[in-house]
């Protein structure tokens, strides 16, 4: 058994050893830190690439705020070795609604570069009733709409009214609906959501109303088993499966 004066002794050693090992850490990592401030290393220019409705100064104003500080108090943000990437990136796209894609990367020790793309108008979606508004927003392939348009003259879009459609495939499901009608002469201009899955297609020849809880398929195949029997077909109800509802011109 140790003394007294012997067990003092150890731990006056082993707390001697514990503040040297703290102090050498310290020393580390105050080293580390102190080099990775070095404007060598500090992000110095944000460069956007690729935008033409979104303002390059707003996204770099943006990125700016947001690798402003340090991590833990020590390491500073806008290090080209250790600016948050991802982050970045999914911050930018929720920010920036106009946005489709950002690519980041260094172009130099000290020049962020930010490639975007932005997204296309492809439909209309529009507010208020079936055709009795002027007020419109654009909305991409998926189904997100971006910006408010403009108005237009005659049927450079179809326009969407009803609910709003975000990005699920439910969007893209019927828009391929869509576009299989269109193959069969019949030009949509207008599409409403109604309650209970219910859609209304406005045509230059008439109506189409469908219910989407139904195959599109099957839907698809009775409107072409009636337009071969019938002509001049100015409203369809493909609701009720085979039973076929309609009314010609």
């Amino acid at each position: 058994m140790l003394s007294p004066k012997s067990a003092k002794k150890k731990r006056v050693k082993l707390i001697a050893k514990i503040s040297f090992v703290i102090f050498i850490v310290i020393i580390i990592i105050g080293s580390f830190s102190y080099s990775l401030r070095s404007p060598i290393l500090r992000i110095q220019n944000i460069e956007v690439v690729g935008n033409n409705g979104v303002v390059s100064k707003d996204i770099i104003n943006f990125v700016k705020d947001q690798i402003i500080g340090n991590y833990f108090f020590l390491f500073p943000k806008d290090n080209s070795l250790l600016y948050p990437n991802a982050f970045l990136k999914n911050s930018i796209l929720s920010s920036f609604i106009k946005l489709d894609n950002v690519d980041i990367h260094l172009k130099n020790l000290n020049t962020l570069e930010i490639s975007v793309s932005e997204r296309k108008p492809y439909v209309l979606w529009c507010a208020g009733e079936l055709l009795s508004t002027e007020e419109c927003y654009f909305m991409d392939k998926k189904g997100l709409i971006f910006s408010k348009a403009p108005a237009f003259s005659g049927n450079v879009f179809v326009q969407y009214y009803g609910k709003k459609y975000y990005q699920d495939d439910q969007f893209e499901q019927l828009d391929s609906f869509i576009k299989s009608i269109q193959k069969l002469d019949i030009q949509a201009t207008a599409v409403f959501a109604k309650e209970d899955g219910d859609f209304e297609v406005t045509s230059t020849t008439g109506k189409i109303i469908f219910n989407n809880k139904k195959s599109y398929d099957d839907i698809l195949e009775n409107l072409m088993i009636i337009m071969k029997e019938k002509k001049n077909i100015n409203y369809v109800d493909l609701r009720y499966g085979n039973k076929v509802y309609f009314k010609t011109q």
